[in-house]
């Protein structure tokens, strides 16, 4: 009995066993049949893990294997076609950035150029070297990588020896033309002193370039470098940035502006020639330009009556929407992303035409008819005698070099004169104040400049 019992209960124990063997294993299919048929749900229900299992059953993904490493780990992956691409830049890298300095009766440019150099078109007059220093100091420089003479008068070039002893300059350059002024003179050692050689730009020089932007000379053609007045030589330069533009004129006479931007069209922002002076801007060139900013350096309640109503007006008729000037704005600063450009002045301030005092217009008239009298031999020249030169600016009456301690030139008393004349009737000194005579050796003393339009001794 009791063998026969053992051997049911053993037969009982084996079938129990195989029972639970084949539930167990029916069980463990239903688990895992139910994890496959549950994948698509997941996903859709934003479940934790839903995304990982779909990468991974992707055979045409080409990320699925680190999709499923990713997942092995616990890690959720982003699909790939939920990965936006990164844009490449519409515009060149950069930002450049032009600060008009106030100097007073003067120019003075600084050009914080994309690539991250520097470039600083003239300084002003002598005074105003040290607010040249201070400006581009306080913008956080120290060196200047290209510093521009535009031409060789005193308002321009006169700052530039205080900014040649305060940063590091890495190349000078200006048109061809040359002068023998006390302020030139100086300039130019003061460039060589600092090791340097003075680069001589004409229409067709690139000075400087990069990624999307360049500086180039549009005027003086090449090989020109005798012009009767120094303005007339202005290097003029046009610096592009992708889609913008700016045009820094110097102080070029208006029909000559015409025949440097024959082929430029637009410009954005446009540096007025000449302090805003009627000389060196007219409807016609404002029609080929049509800036959309024009920004004009000149001081505040100047002798000269800068900026003249003819160029306000033909700014107005061109449609320029902004119309500033260091004299009432003070300095003011334009940027540029390389397709818009934004104009922020120092002070608010509406551009005015100047005022010429009575006394000047009595003194201009006064001496215009003191020198009819003299032409026309009616009077006698009384307190000077204008000497005759050759167009080379020698003496004829001389046997050497003029005795700058006897020779007698005119000049204006205002603060902003900055020339010295062979006449008082000299059409230069239309709206000098105060006009005086002195001897040569007093006006280069005063670091002016020989007028370019009566060509007094040099």
């Amino acid at each position: 009995m009791v063998r026969g019992g053992d051997g049911c209960l053993g037969c009982l124990g084996k079938l129990l066993l195989g029972l639970m063997a084949l539930l167990v294993a029916g069980c463990v299919m239903t688990a895992l049949g139910g994890g496959f048929s549950d994948g698509g749900a997941a996903g859709e229900s934003g479940q934790e893990g839903a995304p990982a299992q779909n990468v991974a059953t992707s055979t045409e993904d080409s990320g699925s294997a680190d999709a499923e490493d990713a997942s092995s780990a616990g890690v959720d992956p982003v699909a790939p076609s939920t990965v936006e691409p990164v844009e490449e830049p519409q515009t060149p890298g950069g930002t450049l950035r032009v600060t008009f300095i106030d100097v007073g009766q003067g120019d003075s440019e600084f050009l914080e150029l994309p690539n991250g150099q520097t470039m600083l078109v003239d300084a002003g007059m002598p005074d105003a070297g040290a607010s040249v220093v201070s400006t581009v100091r306080a913008l956080g420089y120290s060196r200047i990588d290209y510093l521009v003479a535009s031409h060789p008068h005193a308002d321009h070039i006169g700052g530039m020896k205080s900014v040649l002893a305060a940063f590091d300059v890495g190349s000078a350059w200006t048109s061809a033309q040359k002068t023998t002024t006390a302020t030139y003179t100086e300039t130019v050692d003061a460039v060589r002193a600092k090791g340097l050689e003075i680069n001589t730009a004409a229409a067709g020089t690139t000075i400087a370039s990069g990624d999307g932007w360049a500086v180039t000379a549009l005027w003086p053609p090449a090989g020109a470098a005798d012009y009767e007045d120094l303005n007339d030589c202005s290097l003029v330069l046009r610096v592009t940035f992708d889609t913008t533009s700016f045009l820094f004129t110097g102080d070029l006479h208006a029909s000559y502006l015409r025949q440097a931007v024959r082929e430029t069209g637009h410009v954005d922002v446009l540096k007025v020639a000449h302090h805003g002076s009627e000389t060196g801007t007219d409807a016609a060139l404002v029609q080929a330009l049509r800036p959309s900013i024009a920004v004009m350096s000149y001081g505040a309640q100047n002798d000269y009556g800068h900026p003249d109503q003819v160029t306000l007006d033909a700014l107005a008729a061109g449609g320029v929407a902004q119309v500033f000037g260091t004299g009432v704005n003070g300095t003011v600063t334009v940027t540029s992303d390389g397709a818009t450009v934004n104009a922020t002045p120092a002070r608010e301030g509406t551009v005015a035409a100047g005022q010429v005092p009575d006394d000047v217009a009595q003194a201009y008239a006064e001496a215009l008819e003191a020198q009819k009298a003299i032409n026309e031999g009616t009077a006698e020249e009384q307190d000077y005698t204008r000497p005759q030169y050759a167009d080379d600016g020698t003496d004829l009456d001389a046997s050497g070099d003029a005795d700058d301690a006897t020779t007698i030139v005119y000049v204006s008393t205002g603060a902003s004169s900055h020339s010295y004349h062979a006449s008082p009737g000299c059409s230069a000194l239309k709206r000098s104040k105060n006009v005086k005579s002195e001897t040569l050796a007093e006006a280069k003393a005063e670091g002016r400049d020989a007028c370019g339009r009566c060509h007094p001794p040099a």
